[in-house]
């Protein structure tokens, strides 16, 4: 598919006038991400050079069997991808970096072939700043803007302002947002962002209003670390200098404690979301490499160097290294294996071809 984005780049050059220059380079969203729906699962990591041009986004799915290379083709992806999913439709954002000013989108059904789309502006580069439903997608951009589209429609833009000054006064910007209600686009949206006080207000409708979190107290800090739309509401992930990681469920208009996993003080490598709701993270804490998950709630420790955890279709949890050679040009090594209570199995290995020297 190298054909993929040669319309819609074509297209946008007439757009690449009008918009406001960006740097060189746009911040990454630098830890591997795992999302999984009963029907695939993705993961999007980084390839390459530990940094600058030679470091490429890449996707990884499986629909239950193998982990596959799926990262759409066609366009440069330095600036990392944003996954999101609903049901078996998977949906791509390609964040913009280097001359790349607008925001090239993809999607497919599982495994199958990407439907080119892009947004004439810049995504917000955090990992969960891209949401879908059945036929909406929703897309937190730059200067405090909401982008819906519906269906074969038009992008609409919205000015989320008055969220962004919620999340302003708490010391964050926002980062995140949940299609809790598509039909719904302002009080049925869920906007996300971190806190470093003074107030502490880290969720809101697209309206502004904000949404009460019951049960975790106010901290003195929280990293937003992902947010999920579910079929009862949502999901999020969020890390405290108190509690360490905890994961919260939203329902009924208000936030609740779901569960603390047993990782502070710990540094956050990966994160992954499951298809019933389960949430695992690789932590390192004081040196120790360990995987946290609900379900099992005890940190198990693993040997070895892994950089990135998914969840398959099936509920089972992966571990993924990913050995890169850009001195080499040589394909970047995966290798996958299964993690079983305390015990991991090595599954499968898999090459990605990077085109080291070449943003193109």
């Amino acid at each position: 598919m190298r054909w993929f984005l040669r319309s819609i780049v074509l297209g946008a050059l007439g757009i690449l006038a009008m918009m406001p220059a960006v740097g060189a380079t746009t911040p990454l969203p630098n830890q591997p991400v795992g999302l999984t729906s009963p029907s695939v699962a993705t993961l999007s990591l980084f390839a390459g050079a530990n940094g600058g041009n030679n470091r490429f986004g890449e996707v990884l799915a499986t629909t239950g069997n193998r982990w596959v290379l799926d990262t759409p083709e066609g366009i440069a992806t330095n600036g990392g991808i944003l996954m999101a999913l609903s049901g078996a439709r998977v949906t791509a954002a390609m964040l913009p970096s280097q001359l790349l000013r607008f925001t090239p989108l993809a999607q497919a059904d599982a495994l199958g072939p990407f439907s080119p789309d892009f947004f004439g502006g810049a995504a917000v580069a955090a990992p969960s700043a891209l949401s879908t439903g059945a036929s909406t997608t929703a897309l937190l951009v730059a200067g405090n803007r909401l982008a819906v589209k519906t269906g074969s429609r038009s992008w609409s833009v919205r000015s989320v302002a008055v969220a962004a000054a919620v999340a302003k006064a708490c010391g964050g910007s926002l980062s995140a947002v949940a299609l809790v209600r598509p039909d719904r686009i302002v009080d049925g949206t869920i906007l996300g962002h971190s806190c470093s006080g003074p107030t502490w207000t880290p969720f809101t409708t697209a309206g502004g209003h904000a949404l009460a979190v019951a049960g975790l107290g106010r901290s003195p800090s929280l990293q937003l670390l992902r947010l999920v739309a579910t079929p009862t509401g949502a999901l999020a992930l969020v890390q405290t200098p108190t509690r360490g990681l905890v994961v919260l469920t939203y329902s009924s208009g208000s936030w609740f404690l779901s569960a603390t996993l047993l990782a502070h003080p710990g540094v956050v490598r990966a994160t992954a979301i499951g298809p019933r709701g389960q949430v695992a993270a690789l932590v390192i804490d004081h040196g120790t490499e360990r995987v946290v998950r609900t379900g099992s709630l005890a940190p198990c420790t693993v040997a070895g160097t892994w950089s990135a955890v998914a969840f398959t279709p099936s509920g089972s949890l992966n571990l993924f290294s990913v050995v890169n050679h850009p001195a080499h040009q040589l394909p970047s090594l995966v290798t996958v294996a299964a993690l079983s209570g305390n015990h991991l199995t090595v599954t499968e290995q898999l090459g990605i071809d990077v085109p080291y020297g070449s943003s193109a």
